[in-house]
């Protein structure tokens, strides 16, 4: 999660050029919203049913009573990276749970077992990249004297640049729990980065339906456009993103690759 991925980038990147497997497994971190008791007294944790957020219970240990909280659980698990002989790599992982916690005691979809999908498209003709697998979840910031509460969309991630380069694009589709293609999320950052240097990155676009932020399911991400040193302007091969959107939605074009206009 901090970015802190270059031995699967290094090894990504040589063994794609060299086409010498099938597969890669790699090993990641993902990060879970879970219902958490930590104990004051004893330090004792577990993670408890998200019904029990907010109310107070007794240590099972030492029976001191506490107030449970919304937590996260750090896992580890194997991913496995499909390797195209065309040129592109295909990464796939779980995004968490589909709820949305919005209070210690309000979770929006909070009966539901869903997970939500990370689709992750690497273009290995490009001169940088996104360094591990990333995704699309929804978060909420709630009210404060200069602000309302909002939902937004929210993505970390990571760009290794492999030469020199002056800015680069980042896009996520979006797709609900119906297949439908729902946005085009971009952002750029205009930054010199030399050969081997790596820039982390943290996006957030306000959502404007609770529905919306309710149906998120899955993303496909990948790097859009790079801007070289010497000027030449550089695109991704768009056709296996195309691809992997049509698993959603079978309606999707190359026109829905085009950012999302924001609402006036």
């Amino acid at each position: 999660m901090d970015g802190s991925f270059d031995p699967a980038f290094y090894l990504l990147v040589v063994l794609c050029s060299r086409s010498l497997i099938a597969d890669i497994v790699l090993t990641q971190e993902f990060v879970f919203v879970m219902a958490t008791f930590a104990c004051l007294q004893c330090n004792h944790q577990q993670s408890v049913p998200d019904g029990y957020i907010g109310k107070r219970t007794k240590c099972p240990k030492c029976g001191e009573s506490g107030t449970v909280k919304v937590g996260t659980e750090l896992v580890t698990a194997e991913v496995v990276m499909p390797v195209s002989q065309e040129g592109t790599v295909v990464l796939r992982q779980p995004g968490g749970s589909i709820r949305t916690p919005l209070s210690r005691t309000i979770i929006l979809n909070k009966e539901s077992s869903l997970e939500r999908e990370f689709i992750t498209v690497i273009d290995k003709s490009l001169p940088a990249g996104l360094t591990s697998c990333v995704g699309i979840i929804t978060v909420y910031e709630p009210e404060t004297d200069y602000s309302t509460g909002q939902y937004q969309y929210s993505a970390s991630y990571a760009v290794k640049a492999l030469a020199e380069i002056r800015a680069f694009e980042v896009r996520f589709l979006i797709f609900n729990l119906w297949g439908k293609h729902v946005h085009t999320l971009t952002a750029t950052e205009i930054a010199d980065l030399s050969a081997g240097e790596m820039r982390q990155c943290d996006g957030k676009w306000d959502l404007f339906d609770e529905n919306e932020a309710c149906e998120h399911y899955a993303s496909i991400a990948y790097l859009a456009k790079i801007r070289t040193a010497s000027g030449q302007v550089l695109e991704a091969d768009i056709e296996p993103i195309i691809a992997e959107a049509k698993h959603f939605s079978s309606k999707f074009t190359d026109a829905d690759l085009e950012p999302t206009p924001r609402p006036r």
